[in-house]
């Protein structure tokens, strides 16, 4: 997945138009929904392969100090059958990413993803969140954690 998550990325970026805003700043905004296949394990233990797009919006601002502001916002619509037959759905797929850049001495990044991907015969729903932070002060890292939870419920 962050293959993924990068390979949207970079295309987003590739991709991107620059306009310029009324202060002078810099500010880029580009948006692409690419397809999306991967796997996504059950509460069962079963593999399910889901598909569907994966939308990505970017927004970049350079201010006039030269700091680089970034966000990245992602949503994915995927559905999938396990061995059995049986429809699932992914559904409230976030992801938001935030860098806030002043040098590659002083940044942080912030990371957010949550889903449920819904069993639609009532059974467990599978659940994660995960919050990951970075932030470098002086070229240290002063602060670095994940946090993923999942459950079925």
């Amino acid at each position: 997945m962050k293959r993924s998550l990068f390979l949207s990325v970079f295309v987003c970026l590739a991709m991107s138009l620059s306009v310029f805003a009324q202060n002078g700043a810099t500010k880029t905004v580009t948006e692409s929904t690419v397809p999306f296949d991967a796997f996504i394990t059950l509460c069962s233990g079963e593999a399910l392969p889901i598909s569907g797009f994966w939308t990505t919006r970017t927004r970049e601002v350079i201010d006039n100090n030269g700091g680089i502001h970034f966000n990245v916002k992602e949503s994915v619509e995927a559905t999938g059958n396990d061995l059995a037959g049986n429809f699932y759905e992914l559904i409230g797929f976030t992801g938001n990413t935030s860098f806030n850049i002043q040098d590659p001495d002083n940044y942080t990044r912030t990371t957010t993803y949550s889903w449920v991907l819904r069993d639609n015969l009532n059974g467990p729903n599978r659940r994660f969140h995960n919050v990951i932070h970075v932030t470098v002060k002086n070229g240290e890292t002063i602060v670095n954690f994940g946090r993923p939870t999942t459950n079925c419920k």
